[in-house]
């Protein structure tokens, strides 16, 4: 029984270090973000906010294919799928494919908008993952996706 409860203990163990190591990792991703976004030069209006859009998109290689579509609104920094019914010139019914980045009006910056595209370009999209398992989930964003979208919003290093 001495031999059982030792390997459970270690079992035990390693995952509380595991845990512990991935908390303090997304710490750490999180202060670089809020980090670049403090000295990142603010977006103020929705004229400044299309102007860095187009920019980043030329800086991305992003196709006019690609409808990337920018906002402030009152939550948290976001980008997501969008899909947009509108009336064409016909009257017809027809929806617009394309993505929506919603930046918080109070704390616009660059680095935000610059990390918030990568996710797009890249196809980050958390929504878009095909993983059914949440742990696994969890792991491959912020491991793989996460990292990323910082070294190009942070450091404009594109991986």
């Amino acid at each position: 029984m001495g031999l059982v409860k030792k390997i459970i203990k270690s079992i035990g163990l390693t995952f509380a270090s595991l845990a512990i190591f991935h908390s303090c990792y997304k710490e750490g991703i999180k202060k670089v973000i809020k980090d670049c976004s403090e000295n990142s030069q603010k977006i103020k209006t929705t004229e400044q906010l299309e102007e860095r859009v187009k920019d980043i998109r030329k800086d991305l290689n992003v196709g006019k294919e690609t409808n990337i579509y920018a906002e402030f609104h009152e939550g948290y920094n976001n980008a997501s799928i969008l899909s947009r019914p509108y009336i064409d010139s016909q009257g017809f019914i027809r929806v617009e494919e394309g993505y929506l980045i919603q930046l918080n009006k109070e704390k616009a910056n660059e680095c935000s908008l610059k990390h918030e595209m990568d996710h797009i370009v890249n196809k980050h999209l958390i929504g878009k993952l095909k993983i059914k398992n949440p742990l696994i989930k969890e792991l491959v964003y912020w491991y793989r996706y996460e990292p990323q979208a910082v070294a190009y919003g942070a450091f404009n290093l594109k991986l």
